[in-house]
C-alpha cells in the first residue's frame, strides 16, 4: 500500500512539474498595430505594414519597430475581438488594428525589414480617431 501512495505522489509530483513548465514557458507574441494594409499580395501571400506601440519591437530582441509582415497559407489567424475566438481572412486586418503578432526567426534585412508571421491574433479593431500609438521613424 505505501508503494502505491509513492508511486501515485510521484506520478502527481512530476504532472504538476510538466504542466507548470508548458504553462509558464509560452511564447506570449509581441504586441502590434496594423500601419498600412495590403501592401502587396503575390500568390497565396499577403503583406502588411505593422509597428511595435510606443517604440517597441517587433521580435523578442531588440529589433526593428516596424517591418513589412507577410502573412501566407501556413500563417495562423485567430480573431479573438469576441469571447469565442474564429479563424479570420486577412482582409479584416485594417489600418488601426491591434494584434498580437508571433513570426519565424528569420529576418529580411531590408528597409522595412521583412517578418513571416507565423501566428496572429486579432485583438481590436481601428477606434475612428484614436491617434496611432506606433512611432515611426
Amino acid at each position: 500500500m505505501n508503494r502505491r501512495v509513492l508511486t501515485f505522489v510521484i506520478v502527481l509530483g512530476m504532472g504538476v512539474g510538466l504542466g507548470a513548465l508548458l504553462l509558464f514557458n509560452r511564447d506570449p507574441g509581441l504586441e502590434a498595430e496594423i500601419v498600412q494594409d495590403a501592401t502587396g499580395q503575390s500568390g497565396d501571400t499577403v503583406t502588411v505594414l505593422m509597428c511595435a506601440p510606443a517604440g517597441a519591437s517587433l521580435t523578442a530582441e531588440q529589433g526593428p519597430t516596424r517591418a513589412v509582415v507577410q502573412i501566407n497559407r501556413s500563417t495562423e489567424l485567430l480573431d479573438q475581438r469576441k469571447r469565442s475566438p474564429a479563424n479570420f481572412k486577412p482582409e479584416a486586418l485594417q489600418p488601426g488594428s491591434r494584434v498580437r503578432l508571433w513570426t519565424s526567426p528569420q529576418m529580411l534585412l531590408t528597409e522595412p525589414p521583412q517578418l513571416v508571421a507565423t501566428r496572429i491574433s486579432l485583438l481590436a479593431d481601428p477606434i475612428v480617431g484614436q491617434v496611432s500609438t506606433c512611432v515611426l521613424p
